[in-house]
């Protein structure tokens, strides 16, 4: 390999100053028809769901891990990939050279029908720079208003505050906490911590279902804050005790004297239609545990190939012999996905327009019942 990359060395020196910038023109473009047949491919694996069978979470994963691209470029080629089904266009300005990967995914937010070519041709050879000033001339962002304020009175310290805020000798002073208003009903919080303390961040992340936790702290920490207060707070606790005994009641007043409620398997009570039972989709939160924790607390869809899925948020507990076909809750037939290979290999068994009206049918319930 090291032979072979030295002779072509060897043969570009011995070209001329004006075939080597041939060459290399020559290469770039035909670079970037290849970066345009690329998003092409991509934009086919996403409306297929390739990624998904192939055993990854999601398209990003797909073109890191398997593709081996730069982390830097695939959010840029996602970006193209979906919208150049509806704008062909922005492939053909790709390939030929008029526009960059990075002008085309600037602009692919801002694409319509009726201006895509306008578009396109009036940023055709802008720079990054140039295409960002273009898109504020369409769509202005709001300006800061000057003002002046008056500095807030300092009091004044004496020498022995001064001398309790002065570091040791050698010793650097630790950013201070804060926590102050940026509007209203906003504030902005610093502080530093442990390494200790980010690893239990990431790993409640983890748990409640967040992904990306160093851009969702906000999230992650009020979801941390309400699980401790669920726990904690003598008022919550008071008012989840009252709504049982209210339930208990309602329901000791619902059964006549010497009725038996019918119980599943796993002792839950079956649930009643129109005066008839039904199985019931409960599945005991032992059970539950016990297979999370059989499948490592990671999503168990492996594509032919033998590539795991490394999703380890948003898990769900499937059947794998439908729960309407007779599928039992035994953990022999109990198995751990995200949601994604959930919904793909639902839609696989079921078809994708059985499963998407279900969905549909069970966000109109929710909107009712919240009505």
């Amino acid at each position: 390999m090291k032979e072979r990359v030295a002779t072509y060395f060897d043969a570009l020196e011995r070209l001329s100053t004006d075939e080597l910038d041939r060459s290399t023109k020559n290469l770039v473009l035909r670079e970037k028809k290849n970066l345009a047949c690329v998003i092409a491919h991509l934009a086919e694996i996403a409306k297929r769901k390739v990624h998904l069978e192939c055993g990854y979470k999601n398209l990003f994963e797909y073109c890191v891990r398997r593709l081996n691209l730069s982390e830097g470029s695939v959010y840029r080629r996602i970006q193209v990939a979906k919208v150049c089904r509806d704008f062909p266009q922005v492939l053909v300005h790709l390939g030929a050279g008029r526009v960059s990967l990075t002008v085309a995914s600037l602009l692919a937010p801002h694409l319509r029908e009726d201006t895509v070519e306008k578009l396109l041709c009036d940023c055709a050879g802008m720079t990054r720079r140039e295409v960002e000033e273009y898109i504020v001339l369409l769509n202005p962002k709001p300006t800061f208003v000057p003002s002046i304020r008056k500095r807030p009175t300092c009091v004044p310290e004496t020498a022995q505050d001064r001398g309790a805020q002065t570091p040791a000798p050698g010793e650097s002073r630790a950013p201070r906490p804060l926590l102050e208003p940026a509007s209203p009903e906003v504030y902005n919080f610093r502080f530093s911590a442990q390494r200790a303390f980010k690893e239990k961040l990431e790993r409640f992340a983890e748990v409640v279902g967040v992904e990306r936790p160093q851009k969702h702290l906000e999230r992650i920490l009020e979801k941390a804050l309400e699980i401790a207060l669920e726990k904690k707070d003598p008022a919550r606790s008071r008012e989840r005790r009252l709504k049982k005994e209210a339930r208990r009641s309602s329901e000791a007043n619902s059964h006549r004297p010497g009725d038996v409620a019918e119980k599943t398997a796993d002792n839950r009570p079956v649930g009643y239609a129109n005066g008839r039972s039904e199985r019931s989709r409960y599945i005991s939160a032992s059970v539950r545990e016990e297979v999370v924790a059989r499948a490592g607390y990671q999503c168990e869809y492996r594509s032919l190939g033998g590539t795991r899925c490394m999703q380890r948020t948003g898990l769900q507990v499937d059947h794998k012999g439908l729960f309407s076909n007779g599928g039992t809750h035994e953990k022999e037939n109990l198995r751990v996905l995200c949601g994604r290979h959930n919904r793909f290999c639902a839609e696989k068994v079921l078809g994708t327009q059985f499963v998407e009206a279900k969905i549909a049918l069970r966000k109109g319930n929710s909107a009712l019942s919240r009505d």
